[in-house]
């Protein structure tokens, strides 16, 4: 009987303890200081389907649809289009990843091998880098002026000393940085056929922070010492990945990705890593149960976990905002509009 009444006793103070757990965890986040549904006015060109949108402060976006066209919203108006699309000078035709710092667009362009920088007030070039080599990038920053990139592909036999960070020289040329596909080791997932998948990248104080795809950690860049680090992420992986690097079948080999937890991008709050993850992302759209913020310190360690909607983007240090693109009527004259709420991070 007492042994009986000890385990009850243990069982009790275990629920009790998870239960504190959980709702410290649920107290990582406030409640949605904004909650709103804006109509997307898209009184400009027509918009194909939108695939990828970046904040320009509190009040504009740049938005790019499947045409790779790239468009400047100003409290969700149209503004204005973004450069031009061709295959001249200062012309983009097929855009690997954009980012947005202040009032200038970069982008990758990885049909034409070209970096180029717009300025988002009057739209001119400011700079334009061409070299074939950049067709192998699939991920891209500028760091104080400097530019550091990481290659689209590796795949089974890929050769131990390939390189997996560049920069480029004050010719534009690629420099190889100290970290190659050796420096893996087990973290990684090899295949037969690599789908393309890009590399988010973001830096603080002096580091560049990147998540490869299909690795189990964040990789960091110190860019005064040219020397990596990382730490372990607890991603949800399937069982039995090694298969992966037989599979010359694409449609296994997409079946299988549906089972894996993506890292789609991050953010560098004050004190914590944000990772925000989707789990088949292949052939379906994210929905709350397929995405998760991870929150992780700096030294690696992770402090909460949450289910959300889908598209996340950092605000500032210790806000992130949600974002959700809809159609409401493709025969609606604005068809899409964009639901939106701030979350308040805990310090």
């Amino acid at each position: 009987m007492k042994r009986l009444l000890l385990f009850a006793f243990a069982a009790i103070v275990c629920l009790s303890h998870c239960q504190r757990k959980r709702e410290a965890r649920n107290e990582f986040l406030s409640t949605p200081a904004y909650l709103g549904t804006i109509p997307l006015v898209d009184d400009g060109p027509p918009l194909g389907q939108i695939i990828r949108i970046r904040p320009v402060g509190r009040d504009s976006i740049v938005v790019m649809d499947r045409s790779y066209q790239l468009q400047l919203f100003v409290n969700y108006r149209f503004e204005k289009l973004l450069g031009k699309k061709g295959s001249g000078p200062g012309e983009y035709r097929s855009v690997v990843d954009f980012k947005t710092i202040k009032d200038t667009l970069l982008l990758l362009d990885g049909s034409l091998g070209k970096i180029i920088e717009y300025s988002l007030k009057s739209n001119r070039v400011m700079n334009e880098i061409v070299n074939p080599e950049l067709t192998q990038m699939s991920g891209f920053l500028k760091v104080n002026g400097t530019f550091y990139l990481v290659p689209r592909t590796f795949e089974k036999g890929t050769d131990p000393s390939k390189c997996l960070l560049y920069t480029l020289d004050e010719h534009n040329n690629l420099r190889e940085l100290n970290f190659h596909y050796a420096d893996l080791q087990s973290d990684k997932v090899e295949f037969a056929v690599w789908p393309y998948v890009p590399v988010p990248m973001r830096a603080k104080d002096d580091l560049v922070y990147f998540r490869l795809p299909f690795s189990r950690s964040m990789w960091i860049y110190d860019v005064k010492n040219n020397k990596v680090q990382s730490f372990k992420i607890d991603l949800d992986y399937p069982e039995h990945v090694e298969v992966l690097g037989f599979l010359t079948d694409l449609q296994q080999q997409v079946k299988i990705l549906e089972e894996f937890e993506m890292v789609d991008d991050f953010f560098l709050l004050k004190n914590q890593i944000a990772l925000w993850t989707i789990k088949g992302k292949f052939r379906k759209p994210p929905t709350s149960e397929t995405c998760n913020l991870r929150f992780y310190t700096y030294e690696g360690k992770e402090v909460a976990r949450f289910s959300v909607p889908p598209f996340v983007w950092n605000v500032e240090d210790s806000l992130l905002a949600r974002w959700d693109v809809d159609t409401i009527d493709v025969a609606a004259r604005y068809p899409y509009r964009i639901t939106w709420k701030e979350y308040k991070v805990a310090p």
